[in-house]
């Protein structure tokens, strides 16, 4: 479903702009770097407990 969704929005245009998502990312993409070898892990994983207020603190936020 996530490739028929990226086929969607490819097609897709933004405002009353002349090309779609994909034409623009075509211009675009010579321009990128490469991934880098090593991986990056972007996420975190937390196991939090919800208080008595119904709220869970993660790092700072509630």
């Amino acid at each position: 479903m996530v490739e028929q969704w990226d086929r969607q929005d490819d097609a897709r245009r933004i405002g009353s702009r002349p090309k779609t998502v994909a034409e623009y990312y075509a211009l675009e993409q010579p321009l990128l770097m490469p991934l880098p070898d090593e991986p990056f892990e972007t996420g975190r994983v937390f196991t939090p407990r919800v208080d008595r207020y119904g709220q869970i603190p993660v790092r700072t936020n509630r």
